[in-house]
């Protein structure tokens, strides 16, 4: 399906701000955007739209424009959520789940452990991210993944101030394996239970290196 000239300066936008390329406090003009992307102000102000209403900008009085920031409330409300969430997430997935699906959840796992041993950030986030997608695509629900590609959007950006720390894998890499472990044995409880470990431990960090709590 051909993607119209909005979805393209949203997904644009979107992916600048995800990286940190646009790092938190960025301004941001309509005219900015339409001059480095050579087109109208039609699709740019509807990504825009799109991504305020993501939290991802904010418009604040008398400034204008600007990537939004993550603070220390922003960060505890988006680990509680994505508790709750990736916890009822792990429980479905585990009555849907064949063993072909978690085949791919070893090599995700495989794929962390490695580059964890080659300190390459860029590759354990892709291994991390596409773990908890897989478990979220087998479970088919799509409020569920509507609300987690959120959740995914923010944890992103938080990653992506830090990418020289492997701290966040060798964190990660411990999770997974737990998980994974429930999964197979096909404990319910236990999965989310691993998982709910796995995000407080991730969250910890993050509390840890940001705000130093």
């Amino acid at each position: 399906m051909k993607q119209t000239k909005q979805q393209k300066v949203y997904e644009y936008i979107k992916s600048k701000i995800n990286s940190n390329e646009y790092p938190p406090g960025t301004p941001l003009t309509e005219e900015g955007i339409c001059a480095e992307l050579s087109v109208s102000r039609t699709p740019v102000r509807e990504a825009i739209r799109r991504l305020t209403g993501e939290n991802l900008i904010v418009m604040t009085p008398g400034i204008g424009l600007s990537v939004s920031s993550i603070g220390l409330e922003d960060l505890v409300e988006i680990f509680d959520v994505r508790e709750g969430l990736e916890g009822l997430s792990v429980r479905l997935f585990i009555d849907r789940a064949p063993a072909p699906t978690i085949r791919r959840l070893h090599d995700c796992l495989s794929k962390g452990e490695e580059a964890v041993r080659l300190n390459e950030f860029n590759l354990f986030m892709e291994s991390d991210l596409e773990f908890h997608r897989i478990i979220d695509a087998t479970v088919g629900n799509k409020r569920l993944s509507e609300m987690l590609d959120g959740i995914y959007d923010q944890i992103n950006r938080l990653a992506f101030t830090n990418k020289e720390d492997l701290e966040l894998g060798k964190i990660g890499v411990t999770g997974h394996r737990k998980i994974l472990k429930a999964i197979e044995e096909r404990d319910k409880e236990a999965a989310v239970a691993a998982m709910g470990e796995h995000i407080r431990d991730v969250k910890r960090y993050y509390l840890s290196k940001y705000f130093n709590i």
